[in-house]
């Protein structure tokens, strides 16, 4: 009498994904040969198929997982984009730049315009050259501000992406201005000279205080950012 055990009853349709999985994908195979050989032989032709379709199923958990992960996070994304844009008014100074704009106290008005905050962590130049096209889609506010560095440290081509950011904001304003958010020298000079190049203000910001990572400002370093960077708009708008 046979005493071992009998799988559940499974679709051919199902069992033979398992197969394509099971001799396609290299973690399967790494995990069904993983197991011992000695349990590898106890096992009969009945409960290889049902082994087969929980390992895929598995799989499909895990991956599905992942999308959900994203799909929220590019959800988020897709709600600020379009909250910041429908923000963005005529007479609106738009900030764009990274962490350190994201957290900066800009006041609520600027010489008796709107300030809109468009602070994104982690961005650099180059993010900005597609998202600036969707934040400012069929607005044309009264001035922007390009505030990005400090994560175009380490980035290969942050002088080029300078120059084609600038020379694609000037055609929604009259009014663009750049400023310094970064104590990296070589970076501020690449800035400065895009910048001149392209027939950009910049403006250079002196920070001294700092978080530890040497990166961030300080509730000392937005006393000395902030100021500069209402200073400059204000200056801007009297010519």
């Amino acid at each position: 009498m046979d005493t071992h055990p009998v799988a559940p009853r499974v679709s051919r349709q199902l069992i033979a994904k398992a197969m394509i999985v099971a001799e396609e994908d290299d973690w399967v195979v790494s995990e069904i040969s993983a197991v011992p050989s000695k349990f590898l032989k106890r096992i009969r032709s009945p409960l290889l198929p049902w082994l087969l379709t929980a390992i895929s199923f598995g799989a499909f958990a895990s991956t599905y997982s992942e999308l959900v992960r994203w799909r929220a996070k590019f959800s988020y994304m897709d709600a600020w984009q379009y909250a910041t844009n429908a923000a963005v008014t005529d007479d609106a100074v738009v900030v764009m730049g990274d962490s350190i704009t994201a957290f900066a106290p800009l006041p609520d008005r600027v010489c008796g315009r709107p300030v809109i905050k468009a602070g994104v962590g982690g961005a650099g130049t180059n993010d900005f050259i597609g998202l600036s096209r969707v934040l400012l889609a069929m607005k044309r506010p009264s001035m922007i501000v390009v505030a990005l560095g400090a994560n175009d440290v380490r980035a290969a081509h942050a002088d080029d992406d300078y120059g084609v950011l600038l020379s694609q904001l000037k055609a929604y304003t009259p009014n663009l201005i750049a400023v310094s958010d970064t104590g990296d020298e070589n970076i501020v000079a690449q800035q400065k000279a895009v910048a001149n190049a392209v027939g950009v203000l910049f403006h250079e910001v002196k920070v001294t205080g700092l978080m530890p990572d040497g990166v961030h400002f300080n509730q000392h370093g937005y006393r000395q950012w902030v100021p500069a960077i209402v200073d400059t708009i204000c200056e801007r708008f009297s010519r």
